[in-house]
């Protein structure tokens, strides 16, 4: 059986996206941060936010301007679930999303892995009203 290269977290290096004209763009900045876990019991969860989110008025977790609420859905995309790998690909079974059309439903990405690299590439897929590919750079901490 083949080794689960993708086992432990992950930190963002970059997160980039391609569209067909070939114009790249950075969603969350060039200085995106993130973070991917990958368990031995087959779980995963992805956290992606821009490098300084704006922080609220109110300490109160559920207070919140609309103007501050907006923002922060506008700088932070969270999922999880379990996962499954498909020869060079992993599948991601969501089960919960920061973005609730993605619950339920699965993700797939092409993944490479050397050394303590992890490259994800998604299919393309619509983000800003274009079609998209997104290709996320990881390094491994743990």
């Amino acid at each position: 059986m083949e080794q689960n290269q993708l086992l432990g977290t992950w930190k963002l290096i970059s997160w980039v996206n391609h569209n067909a004209n070939g114009i790249v763009t950075f969603p969350f900045g060039e200085d995106a941060q993130g973070r991917i876990i990958y368990s031995t019991q087959g779980y995963m969860s992805v956290c992606l936010t821009t490098k300084n989110q704006s922080h609220f008025e109110s300490d109160d977790l559920f207070c919140g301007s609309l103007e501050e609420k907006r923002n922060a859905a506008e700088s932070f995309v969270f999922y999880c679930g379990t996962y499954e790998i498909d020869g060079n690909h992993v599948v991601h079974h969501i089960e919960l999303s920061s973005f609730a059309n993605w619950s339920g439903t699965d993700l797939k990405r092409l993944y490479v892995v050397k050394e303590d690299r992890l490259i994800l590439q998604t299919s393309p897929q619509l983000m800003n009203g274009t079609a998209q590919t997104a290709e996320l750079k990881w390094e491994r901490i743990l």
